[in-house]
């Protein structure tokens, strides 16, 4: 079996040219995985979200490090690529039946039309001992930069590339896109096509390492972030396997770490 294995992955041969150069051809397979299929469909799943809190010290107390994690499940239907309601339920804690906390669920892959996605609207309450640190406009901005930038990473000029890598016997083409529109350096986007087929199954993107966001005097710096997309194949069109975004937030002295992954472990047709 593993002679087998190895003779087939062997036999992988490498595309021509002219297709590696075909930058349309790849570029249209990664905005069909960003984009969501196409019709109706049920999406059920699990998710996770953590944040973790630096509180600089003061004087009338020391520094606090938190961490809050939350876990459960979700299910949302997609049409036409546009998302509709996203129904969580986070689970509860054993010693007294809440919450750390609940951020509303913002995915990477198709169109979010909500309050949620415009920023403004989105906050999460933690609780740090006695206090209640409520982090509302910065970090609403700073994840709908991220969905920002990837909806309109097709309107930008950008350099790409379409190369063969053996290791991987896949198609691998790499972009650079500008941040904004006024922030021209570049986010790097990989995305990986096996056996040069026209489904991507991985998109991975690296923005710069600090980024401004808001404006005085709610003004935050997001630094390190990144997304992870994973799908698969189904009837000739790409469906989400998962995803994950992660990001630090420096805000008003507060340094905040949030990371969202989800698991999209069921897709059903609907009307």
């Amino acid at each position: 079996m593993i002679l087998f294995i190895a003779v087939a992955a062997l036999a992988i041969e490498p595309p021509s040219m002219k297709l590696l150069d075909d930058l349309d051809r790849w570029e249209k397979g990664m905005d069909n995985v960003m984009a969501g299929p196409q019709g109706c469909w049920d999406f059920a799943g699990a998710v996770t979200q953590t944040v973790t809190l630096h509180q600089p010290p003061d004087f009338f107390s020391a520094a606090r490090n938190e961490e809050f994690e939350g876990k459960g499940t979700f299910k949302a239907r997609l049409k036409d690529g546009v998302w509709g309601e996203i129904e969580q339920e986070m689970e509860k804690k054993e010693d007294d039946g809440e919450t750390d906390f609940e951020l509303p669920i913002v995915p990477l892959i198709g169109e979010v039309r909500s309050e949620e996605a415009e920023g403004e609207e989105q906050s999460v309450s933690i609780s740090v001992s006695q206090d209640t640190v409520q982090v509302a406009e910065s970090l609403g901005k700073s994840v709908n930069l991220l969905r920002q930038a990837v909806d309109e990473w097709a309107g930008r000029t950008e350099t790409a590339v379409a190369q063969w890598d053996k290791e991987q016997a896949a198609v691998m083409l790499l972009r650079e896109i500008p941040v904004t529109d006024t922030d021209d350096r570049p986010i790097h986007v990989n995305v990986r096509f096996p056996e040069a087929g026209e489904h991507a199954d991985r998109i991975d993107a690296v923005w710069p390492r600090t980024v401004k966001v808001g404006k005085w005097p709610v003004r935050a710096t997001i630094r390190d972030a990144q997304m992870h997309v994973l799908a698969y194949q189904y009837e000739g069109m790409s469906l989400p396997r998962a995803e994950s975004v992660s990001l630090v937030v420096g805000f008003l002295g507060y340094t905040l770490g949030y990371e969202q992954t989800l698991q999209f472990r069921s897709a059903a047709r609907c009307e």
